[in-house]
């Protein structure tokens, strides 16, 4: 895979340097809501951790979500904290809705607004995204 670019000059509005600090997930307090792209223990076991997609968060209240994960397995009761939502900062890799379509497309994280949490994406054809919603997100090598 060819190498990411480097990261953007950081606008005003981006993520502090305290934010990137956290590490590489969102804290609990990171709402969990369908359309999600996780990561999640399968079966509540083991020590791995897959790449999905939250499903149904009806039962959020309850603590356990609904998730589909990458390879085609779903989980419809992952608890809460099996589930991890990747952290993402300018010059990550990331799949991303684009348009009308349901259709995915590699792009880099340019910049990030840790107010309204979007994202500023450039593709890998060069168009831009000034606001792309956490949710229209895949994180690419979520998998650690």
């Amino acid at each position: 895979a060819p190498a990411a670019p480097a990261a953007a000059a950081k606008a005003p509005d981006d993520a502090d340097d305290a934010d990137a600090a956290k590490g590489p997930f969102e804290g609990d307090e990171c709402p969990i809501v369908e359309d999600l792209h996780v990561v999640a223990r399968f079966g509540a076991v083991g020590e791995h951790w897959y790449a999905g997609t939250v499903q149904d968060a009806t039962r959020a209240a309850e603590g356990v979500f609904t998730v589909a994960f990458d390879d085609g397995d779903v989980d419809d009761a992952v608890r809460r904290e099996d589930i991890r939502v990747p952290r993402l900062a300018g010059g990550d890799r990331v799949e991303a809705l684009y348009g009308a379509t349901d259709h995915y497309y590699p792009a880099t994280v340019v910049g990030v607004n840790s107010r309204d949490g979007v994202y500023r994406l450039k593709f890998d054809d060069g168009d831009v995204l000034p606001r792309a919603p956490r949710t229209s997100l895949r994180v690419l090598d979520a998998d650690d």
